[in-house]
């Protein structure tokens, strides 16, 4: 059996093109860019002013020290981090969380003002920030 090592090549790439073509339509469609504004305050500590932050818009899961954006119920956005979830019976999580702030200095809305927070009104998580 002869090899055609052109028509073989010709498939490679294209395959090559097809898998790139893939994986940055999944890239896209899960993480996203957001930068904090300029003219107010973070009411987390480690994020401030400006800064570019990588969200991860379908996180499998939330841990206790997580950033995200969540939604209120009035339907505004909000950054905090969690403090703990509820509902460990059986091992099986409820879905909820308890969202804090940490910085004095600029107060935001977080569970002390909401109670637990569902999983439908997280956003997403907060992977990375950049100062610039």
């Amino acid at each position: 059996m002869k090899v055609n090592l052109r028509r073989l090549q010709r498939r490679l790439r294209w395959g090559t093109w097809v898998a790139s073509a893939c994986c940055l339509a999944y890239l896209f469609l899960r993480y996203d860019f957001m930068t904090l504004p300029d003219d107010g305050c973070s009411p987390l500590l480690r994020y401030t002013t400006g800064n570019r932050l990588l969200l991860d818009r379908w996180p499998s899961r939330y841990a206790a020290g997580d950033a995200l954006l969540f939604r209120g119920p009035d339907g505004l956005l909000f950054i905090g981090a969690v403090a703990r979830t509820r509902g460990t019976e059986r091992g099986v999580e409820d879905g909820t969380l308890w969202i804090v702030t940490d910085n004095p200095d600029c107060p935001g809305e977080s569970s002390d003002d909401f109670g637990w927070i569902g999983r439908e009104s997280c956003v997403a998580r907060i992977v990375l920030a950049w100062p610039w």
